[in-house]
């Protein structure tokens, strides 16, 4: 723990629209900041999500949420592998227009 007894994480926040290359060049030059883990936002105004696993994946960095709307805390959730899939795969969007076909 830090002198001051207090536990501190270096969050890194990006909009989930944001291009791959210009998030990893933030984080590179941030390096010295030692991010503990990464914040996506804006999911509910993006169509793509592969920017998630593929910064994830490049930095070596761990998710820690997301924000999927302007409300700060109501709209952020906390990341799991299931919802990254499932923002890449787009599972539940399929399954949607499955129930609503029948």
């Amino acid at each position: 723990l830090p002198p001051n007894g207090i536990s501190q994480q270096r969050h890194y926040v990006s909009p989930v629209t944001l291009k791959d290359a210009d998030i990893l060049e933030t984080l590179r030059k941030l390096s010295d900041l030692q991010i503990d883990d990464l914040i996506f936002t804006g999911l509910d105004e993006a169509v793509q999500h592969g920017t998630i696993y593929n910064v994830m994946e490049k930095s070596q960095i761990p998710l820690h949420s997301f924000g999927i709307g302007p409300r700060v805390p109501e709209d952020f959730e906390y990341a799991s592998k299931e919802r990254v899939l499932d923002l890449i795969l787009k599972i539940t969007q399929v399954k949607e227009k499955e129930s609503v076909a029948l």
